[in-house]
């Protein structure tokens, strides 16, 4: 899993540069029964397919918005904290990975991020373009408690990680969103106003994004499902590279 990067005051006066993760991220993939290992943005120099070696999967988390000259979007609409050298690092580290046929899932900003590595290109802020993507609500609880309708493809990897369902409700809390599809990406879910919500490499063993953030869902048992589908195609990778003999875990390296 990869983590954002954030400098603030913690812990009285002291300033803080610290790597990390939303712990609902790792406790939905514990939940599935996946262990997780956390991969911060690395020295220049480093070679991304060593990171990924003897791992089973890669987790792309949600946060910042991508950097201007990264998506192509307006730099008048890029949030702070971007950063174009974290972006740069991300695209090697999921290309890497699916280079070497590891399941990939990446969330909000990570489904943004697969479509740029492909060449695709983001819209630099839809908030308020229709009723599914308002302005996001200053309350929290009003922002994450708003819910819209995504379509999927039948047949598509998000229906079957959903158990087979046609469409469903999930939350949105994002003010990108993908504009030119990458290369060789296949879009699986849109919301009414036609909203990239999904996106499946084709090709690829198992690699999906989504521009919702199902981890923070923890009580849909769907969106536990989505989880545990990764978390499987994740052991089957691993249980087929044992069956060659070329398998080697991380913490045995």
């Amino acid at each position: 899993m990869n983590t954002w990067r954030r400098e603030g005051e913690v812990f009285g006066p002291v300033l803080r540069d610290m790597f990390g993760v939303e712990v609902q991220y790792a406790q939905s993939l514990q939940r599935a029964g996946a262990q997780v290992y956390l991969t911060p943005q690395a020295p220049p120099g480093t070679d991304p397919a060593e990171i990924v070696r003897g791992f089973d999967g890669l987790l792309i988390i949600g946060g910042e918005d991508l950097a201007a000259d990264v998506s192509g979007a307006a730099p008048a609409n890029i949030g702070e904290g971007a950063s174009a050298s974290r972006d740069q690092w991300e695209i090697a580290l999921l290309r890497a990975a699916l280079a070497d046929d590891l399941p990939a899932l990446a969330i909000c900003r990570g489904m943004q991020l697969l479509n740029v590595a492909f060449g695709g290109t983001l819209h630099g802020d839809i908030a308020g373009i229709s009723p599914q993507h308002p302005p996001m609500s200053a309350d929290r609880d009003e922002a994450f408690a708003f819910r819209h309708e995504v379509t999927f493809s039948p047949g598509s990897l998000v229906s079957r990680a959903y158990g087979g369902v046609a469409a469903k409700d999930v939350n949105s809390l994002h003010h990108q969103a993908v504009n030119r599809v990458g290369a060789g990406l296949t879009v699986s879910g849109r919301t009414a106003d036609g909203g990239v919500e999904a996106l499946e490499l084709t090709g690829a063993d198992w690699c999906l994004g989504v521009q919702w953030h199902p981890e923070l869902l923890p009580d849909d048992p769907r969106e536990a499902g989505l989880f545990d589908e990764f978390a499987r195609a994740c052991r089957d990778r691993r249980d087929s590279i044992n069956r060659i003999g070329r398998y080697t875990p991380i913490w045995r390296k």
